[in-house]
């Protein structure tokens, strides 16, 4: 099943999907680990890229002590890195395309880290740009004529 967002989309396997208001979230019948997207929108309207991202992933690999790794995720770039916090793996993601920022984590017990490895991965590979829709008003053959109308 594809889900979609104003500005992304991505395919989700068997998993359950919810929508609080800051995120997507997506959790396996388990209910035992959760992947989550959220989404910011450059709002200059110039496109969105690593420099925007670099200053978040970088914070975070100095909190975590673990180095950023390049990654491609469908239709998106960026970082991404692991570790493991209290009783939680984390995987963390910073995206980047067109003028859309993802922010994508997974968590769950270290125990299970790999478990759910190759469909965390399908999933991002299946995450796609969605462009808004041509926001110019369509007029009608007659307008677009300079006509009014029937003639009498």
């Amino acid at each position: 099943m594809r889900i979609s967002q104003p500005s992304w989309s991505i395919e989700i396997s068997d998993w359950q999907v919810s929508y609080p208001a800051e995120c997507v979230t997506v959790v396996p019948e388990s209910n035992d680990s959760a992947f989550q997207l959220s989404c910011g929108v450059n709002a200059s309207g110039t496109p969105a890229t690593e420099v925007d991202i670099r200053p978040n992933a970088e914070g975070a690999a100095r909190m975590y002590r673990q180095d950023l790794a390049t990654v491609v995720c469908g239709e998106f770039a960026g970082l991404t890195l692991e570790h493991v916090e209290g009783a939680h793996f984390w995987r963390r993601w910073w995206l980047y395309g067109g003028r859309a920022y993802l922010f994508v984590t997974y968590n769950c017990a270290p125990e299970v880290r790999d478990r759910d490895r190759a469909i965390v991965d399908g999933m991002l590979a299946s995450l796609r740009l969605e462009r808004p829709p041509n926001k110019r008003m369509q007029l009608p053959r007659s307008a677009k004529a300079g006509r009014r109308g029937p003639r009498s």
